[in-house]
C-alpha cells in the first residue's frame, strides 16, 4: 500500500491532554473514522477528562457512542466538510457540551438517533435542528431525537410528511415555546 492510501479508524485515546485534535494522518495512513467509545477510560483513568475536541479534514465518520457520556466535554471544533456520518448516541449525555445548533448540524451529514440526547447546553432554534435532522422523505421523528436538549428554543413545526412522533422525541425541551401541527 502506498503511504497515505490506507484509511484507518482511531479506536482509542491513550493521552492525558484535555484538548485533543483528531489527526488527519497516523503512521502515514489517512484517518477516516473515529471508533465508538474512543475516549473511554484506560487503566490510568485517562480519557474522560477531555474538554475540547477539534477535527481535521479527511474525517468521514464518527461512530456510534464515540463521545458517549463525556460530561467534561465542553467544546467541539467545526465538523470538517469531509464528514458524512455521525452515528447513534455519538455525543449522548455530554451534558456540558456548549454549542450553537447551527454550528454542529449540517445538511451534508447523516445523523443517527440520540446523537445529542441529554446535551442540555446546546442552544439555538429547534426549527434549524429539525430542518437538518428530519429530511423531507422521513415519515417519523425518531425516539429521543431531541430529548434533553433544554437549550433549544423556538417552535416545533411538524411537517405534513411526519406520520409518527417517536417516544420522548421532545422530552425535556423546556426552552421550546410550542408545537405547530397546522400543516400535518
Amino acid at each position: 500500500t502506498q503511504e497515505g492510501t490506507l484509511k484507518v479508524k482511531l479506536i482509542s485515546y491513550k493521552g492525558s491532554e484535555t484538548s485533543v485534535t483528531i489527526p488527519n494522518v497516523v503512521d502515514g495512513n489517512i484517518v477516516s473514522a473515529i471508533g465508538g467509545n474512543i475516549f473511554g477510560e484506560d487503566s490510568n483513568g485517562n480519557g474522560r477528562n477531555v474538554t475540547e475536541v477539534d477535527f481535521s479534514d479527511g474525517l468521514i465518520e464518527i461512530d456510534a457512542q464515540s463521545f458517549l457520556g463525556i460530561a467534561n466535554l465542553i467544546k467541539l471544533g467545526s465538523f470538517p466538510s469531509s464528514l458524512k456520518k455521525v452515528g447513534d448516541s455519538a455525543f449522548y449525555n455530554c451534558s456540558n457540551l456548549e454549542a450553537e445548533v447551527s454550528n454542529i448540524l449540517k445538511t451534508t451529514i447523516s445523523y443517527g438517533s440520540n446523537v445529542f440526547k441529554g446535551c442540555t447546553k446546546i442552544t439555538g432554534d429547534i426549527g434549524i435542528a429539525m430542518s437538518v435532522l428530519i429530511k423531507e422523505t422521513d415519515t417519523k421523528i425518531l425516539d429521543y431525537m431531541f430529548s434533553g436538549m433544554s437549550g433549544l428554543t423556538g417552535t416545533i413545526t411538524i411537517g405534513s410528511n411526519i406520520e409518527e412522533i417517536g417516544e420522548y422525541a421532545f422530552d425535556g425541551c423546556s426552552g421550546v415555546a410550542g408545537i405547530d401541527i397546522s400543516n400535518s
